[in-house]
């Protein structure tokens, strides 16, 4: 309810609304502070941040971008205390599980802000200094994460290690959701390049032994949020997903940027032109193109077992769902890879043809 007022009187009738609320923030992340009250404080501002990120209002938008630098500065550092304590506390071990707990708890809310955040707060990421810099952080943070989400020798404790796949999936939809509402800023971005390899190298070890798998999701789509949906697949088929979406955010960007009507500086030119410069030749080589291509046909065009259980559960919603009537197919690897397949063929025709036909051959 609270987050529904500001929206409405923010900034005019309560100006300091955003400000009040960081406020609160810094006392209660103190040393000696509450934890519940930062808890509390922190989902009172997601669900703020959720409301402004999404107003309509132009004078409302502009506020949010004018107080996100301030929100990042304090978000940043609680994010970033409370990872390194759980993370500590993992490795290293201690005697306060508890306050271990509650700090992936609380930095997974603190992510929770941040990648709304980063999406609505700039319109050029890719010049703020303070941006850049948290943007490496969490290219780190994937990597470590990773590891422990992925190990099997891990000794986490089944609920730490979702948690930790928590803070995976925000992060991997912070990419996805950059690269798609500012693309020029995400290629922009440091180790944006290096991010969409790891994500593809994901996924394409999982697409050896995709079509083998036996998934436990339910059939996707069906009187189900989004957020039930990403939580619902495992967390390897999770990211390969982000990757395949990454990486079909990339071939637009180049081939299929989005018009606007905008006015555009000259710079806001030069750094769309550097963008697809970046992409093309760092990533969307004719090269990489015939070998996505052919992982894609061989590895991810195959029916898994959950497709055939929905095909016999729910025919008329799978029909729906294979003729692309909606948007899950964002939620699942098979019908992502077709699309990302189809873009690829467009903008490759005659690169593609000739190995697109070995490809039928060895697969018929």
């Amino acid at each position: 309810m609270l987050a529904k007022v500001i929206r409405y009187e923010y900034p005019l009738e309560w100006p300091d609304a955003v400000s009040s609320i960081v406020s609160n923030l810094r006392q209660a992340s103190q040393p000696d502070g509450n934890p519940l009250r930062l808890t509390r404080a922190l989902l009172v501002l997601l669900e703020v941040i959720k409301e402004l990120s999404t107003a309509r209002i132009q004078r409302t938008r502009t506020s949010l971008q004018a107080a996100s630098l301030e929100v990042l500065q304090v978000l940043g550092k609680i994010y970033l205390d409370k990872v390194q304590a759980w993370m500590t506390f993992f490795h290293q071990g201690g005697s306060d599980e508890g306050g271990a707990i509650n700090s992936v708890e609380q930095s997974l809310l603190a992510l929770r802000v941040l990648r709304r955040l980063l999406i609505a707060g700039w319109d050029t990421p890719n010049r703020s200094n303070e941006v850049k810099e948290f943007w490496n952080i969490l290219s780190i943070h994937l990597k470590d994460m990773l590891s422990m989400a992925l190990q099997e020798s891990s000794s986490l404790h089944e609920n730490v290690r979702r948690l930790v796949e928590k803070h995976l999936r925000q992060i991997a939809k912070l990419h996805v959701n950059l690269a798609k509402t500012h693309p020029s800023g995400f290629a922009l971005l440091p180790s944006s390049v290096e991010l969409v390899s790891t994500y593809w190298s994901i996924a394409h070890q999982f697409g050896e032994t995709y079509g083998s798998r036996s998934f436990t999701a339910s059939g996707l789509g069906i009187g189900q949020s989004s957020d039930d949906i990403d939580q619902s697949i495992p967390i390897t088929e999770y990211l390969s997903l982000r990757g395949l979406l990454l990486l079909r955010a990339c071939v637009k960007m180049v081939f299929n940027p989005a018009q606007t009507f905008k006015y555009q500086q000259a710079q806001d030119k030069e750094e769309k032109a550097q963008s697809r410069q970046i992409i093309k030749e760092s990533i969307l080589t004719e090269g990489f193109a015939q070998a996505a291509m052919q992982t894609l046909v061989s590895r991810f065009f195959v029916f898994t077992q959950r497709d055939l259980r929905d095909w016999v559960d729910q025919p008329e919603e799978w029909e729906r769902r294979e003729e692309g009537e909606d948007d899950t197919w964002e939620f699942s690897i098979r019908p992502c890879a077709e699309k990302l397949f189809i873009e690829l063929v467009l903008n490759y025709k005659e690169q593609l043809v000739q190995p697109l036909l070995s490809v039928f051959r060895n697969v018929a």
